[in-house]
């Protein structure tokens, strides 16, 4: 499915949040020639961890955490941090964007 050196962007999404926790919608797309298409869509917490985000990539799409660098304003994630210790949450404007580079 995927080749070498392919990309998968990540948008946060705000959610209505009725939990203790605050949560987002992250929304994997797969950028293409002809455009880009999306590929999985799941809800998690602010305070989810990098690899477990990763973790969800790699049951969907068989890629191990290896396989995948992650990107946000040029700097890469951290597979021990979260979402929120980068700045990142749904309130942002414009839409955060994560970019995946498949290796």
């Amino acid at each position: 499915m995927f080749r070498s050196t392919q990309y998968i962007t990540i948008i946060i999404k705000k959610r209505q949040n009725l939990e203790a926790e605050p949560y987002i919608r992250v929304e994997f797309n797969l950028e293409r020639v002809h455009g880009t298409c999306t590929i999985h869509e799941a809800d998690c917490g602010i305070g989810t961890v990098i690899s477990g985000l990763k973790d969800d990539l790699s049951h969907v799409f068989g890629l191990s955490g290896g396989q995948q660098r992650w990107l946000y304003n040029s700097t890469e994630l951290q597979d021990s941090s979260t979402l929120e210790e980068y700045g990142i949450s749904a309130g942002s404007t414009p839409k955060p964007q994560i970019n995946v580079k498949i290796m």
